[in-house]
């Protein structure tokens, strides 16, 4: 982190390597803001807030709880993943990797429902309370 922050202070992009060296300590920091084990704990909280209420009738202000974290947990999935596309050595073998493909799978689904192609109801979360209607 030190060395990042070194670079970033530094602020001298006249050199060749610079932007390299600058971009580099970016995606140093977002590692450190979203390691992978947060990624995965917030993936684990968000299985049981997708299936609950499927299952469960609740009420409307654990609904709304349920809707509101859906939101927080997709907008932390979606600034990982533009940041750390924005941040890679290589634009487009990030977005070929496997993995990386599962991320925007999992990112772009929610957004399905905006669709006008895509019927009510049929939206991946935080609308999948509206499957229950």
């Amino acid at each position: 982190m030190a060395n990042a922050q070194q670079v970033l202070d530094q602020g001298d992009l006249e050199s060749p390597g610079a932007e390299a060296d600058r971009k580099k300590a970016l995606r140093e920091i977002v590692d450190l803001i979203f390691p992978d084990s947060l990624m995965i704990v917030l993936a684990g909280i968000m299985v049981p807030l997708i299936l609950i209420p499927l299952i469960v009738d609740l009420s409307d202000s654990v609904t709304s709880f349920v809707e509101f974290a859906d939101y927080v947990i997709l907008s932390v999935f979606v600034l990982e993943y533009v940041l750390k596309t924005i941040l890679a050595r290589d634009v487009l073998r990030h977005v070929l990797d496997p993995w990386h493909l599962l991320d925007l799978l999992i990112v772009a689904l929610p957004f399905a429902s905006l669709l006008p192609a895509v019927p009510a109801g049929w939206a991946f979360p935080p609308r999948c309370c509206a499957w229950r209607e």
